[in-house]
């Protein structure tokens, strides 16, 4: 919450920058040669790799795959720590490799090496798409540590420990009164102090 405005603000950059790429894209004069059957498009019928507003295309791959590649790694380190997440781990280990092919296939076309791109696509897209699947949400890790501590619990209180050393609630639980009385009512024994002490006094 503290840095949602972060999120709000990025949001609106890459808002701005696909409207001026719309614009662009409908307004520039394609290259009809570049878009017969056979070939690999891969935005090359926009022009030249610098030109606009292919150009545009800059404002999205990187900062976009930054932050997908960043969050995946970063999801990976924290949820590696933590068992029952184990899930999550292995659900961004997915959306990181998805996102390096994806990546790396939009590099060599905007190099001019448009082989293999559609294969990478739908690789990456498969990848990303089971990851974002498998992470599902973080109640199934706080399930499963909330069974874990339960399961935790449940032999201590099994295992025959004195529940009046354990405290009032535990002796209460086990019959026994905290005081030390006996459950069937009986008074505690008491220790009468000696002759000897009684003189002394």
């Amino acid at each position: 919450m503290r840095r949602q405005w972060l999120g709000h603000l990025y949001l609106g950059f890459t808002l701005v920058a696909f409207v001026v790429f719309l614009y662009g894209a409908f307004t520039v004069e394609l290259d009809m040669a570049k878009l017969v059957p056979g070939i690999t498009v891969g935005g090359q019928a926009l022009g030249e790799s610098l030109s606009f507003p292919k150009v545009m295309s800059f404002f999205f791959n990187i900062p976009g795959s930054i932050f997908l590649l960043g969050g995946a790694l970063l999801s990976i380190y924290r949820f590696s720590q933590k068992r029952e997440y184990a899930y999550r781990m292995w659900a961004n280990v997915l959306i990181a490799a998805g996102t390096i092919v994806i990546a790396y296939a939009a590099a060599r076309a905007r190099l001019g090496n448009t082989e293999g791109l559609y294969p990478a696509e739908m690789v990456a897209s498969v990848l990303l798409l089971w990851g974002f699947l498998k992470a599902g949400s973080l109640r199934t890790g706080a399930k499963a540590i909330g069974g874990r501590i339960a399961a935790e619990r449940e032999p201590g209180m099994r295992s025959g420990v004195d529940p009046v050393a354990l405290g009032p609630e535990s002796a209460e639980l086990d019959g026994a009164d905290p005081d030390g009385a006996d459950p069937d009512g009986a008074e505690p024994a008491r220790v009468e102090p000696s002759g000897v002490e009684q003189q002394g006094a």
